[in-house]
Parts: C-alpha cells; structure tokens; sequence
C-alpha cells in the first residue's frame, strides 16, 4: 500500500509489524506475544528484575569494576562503535541503517494516516556523552581518538528528518552539557540504558520541547519518498 503503512498495526497502544502480533503462531509465541502486551504480572516480574540489576550495578565499586564484557572483547560491544568510527561502514551496517530510517519513514506514514504528531527523539549512547565510557571502549577496542566520529548517528537522523520533514530533537548536547555539571551518573554502563536520573532528564527535555512547540502550531509534513 502506498507509504507502506500496511505493513504495520497499533495492536493494543503498540506499534507492531504485521505478522508479528501473534496471529497464525504456536501456542507459545501467542502466550509470550499476549504477555508482553497485556499482563500487569509479567510487567511487575520485569521491573522487579529491573530493579534488582540496578541496585547491583550502581554501586561504585561493581560500576567501577573491570566490566567482563569489555574486558573478554565482547563482539556484541564491539559491533555498537562501529557506527561510531570515521571509517567506511561495513556493508552489513549500512544495510541496517537503510532498514531503520525505511521503517522510520513507514512509521511516519502511520502517524499522518492517524493525525498523529510524529517526533523523532534522538537518545545517544553512553559514550557519546561521557569521556570515561568512550576511553574504556577504546582501552577494550583499539580506536585511537582521532579514528572516532561521535555524532554520525545524529548527522544521519538529522539529514532523514530534513528530507521528510520530520520532527526531530536531538539530546546529545543537552545530556552532555548535564553529564559534565552532574555527579548522578545518567547511563548504566556499559550499555545505553538511561537510568532513573536519565530519563527524569530526558522527560523534562522532552516535556521542554512541546511546550516550546504547541501541538497546534504544528504544520503536517510532506514527506519525500
């Protein structure tokens, strides 16, 4: 169908492939698929298991601790600078970034077919904000300073937005400038995972933002294809 809006559903409040809500599965993907949709249990379960690996981890001496993954070379960490180096993209890369920013456009499609506002929040990753972070993956991973290219991932959503003239707001400055004038760490490291600081600040910028630009001023894109 044309902007490809087909290929999704709102399946209870969420925004789902076709094809992945359950339907036409086994009993067990059904289950899991109703649970993690519908049930308030398995919701506690998760935020209990939530809360438990953060009190392990935010303490200093484990935040502080040689992290196992970076010290074995972990492929999976290893994979999350890739996007972050001035080198040429792996194949493999860019062929997910063309995926992401086709399924970005097909959501946008979505929201405008349902008068709803689109906005394209850009969270960065750890290392993008705090220097600590990056030099440990380098220690982990080689990259001498000048071989890293921080902000490619904004550049990339930044020039997607522009062309379909999406919403976007970009963090990365904001959570930067609150790294540096902050001791409450806003990450779990060594993942992207903000922690309760993070998104506390994270919802105020955002918060910040739509005051700033009333929904009602708002013009509906014409998104290019």
């Amino acid at each position: 169908a044309e902007g490809g809006a087909s290929q999704f559903d709102v399946v209870d409040g969420l925004l789902v492939r076709r094809g992945e809500t359950g339907t036409g599965q086994g009993l067990f993907a059904r289950t899991k698929s109703w649970l993690k949709r519908m049930s308030y249990v398995a919701q506690l379960g998760a935020q209990w298991l939530w809360r438990r690996e953060r009190r392990r981890t935010e303490t200093t001496a484990v935040r502080d601790r040689p992290h196992a993954g970076l010290a074995q070379r972990d492929y999976w960490l290893r994979q999350f600078t890739q996007i972050h180096l001035r080198e040429p993209l792996p194949e493999r890369l860019q062929q997910g970034i063309d995926s992401t920013l086709a399924t970005l456009t097909e959501i946008q499609h979505v929201a405008g077919g349902r008068d709803a506002r689109f906005l394209l929040l850009a969270i960065p990753r750890s290392i993008q904000v705090y220097d600590s972070d990056r030099q440990r993956y380098a220690q982990a991973f080689g990259p001498a300073p000048a071989e890293w290219d921080m902000e490619r991932p904004q550049r990339i959503l930044a020039e997607w937005a522009r062309q379909q003239g999406a919403e976007y707001l970009d963090l990365l400055p904001a959570l930067r400038q609150a790294a540096s004038s902050s001791s409450e760490r806003l990450y779990y490291f060594p993942d992207s995972h903000l922690t309760k600081a993070g998104h506390r600040f994270v919802s105020e910028q955002v918060l910040q933002y739509l005051a700033q630009r009333p929904l009602a001023a708002q013009a509906t894109p014409t998104p290019t294809r």
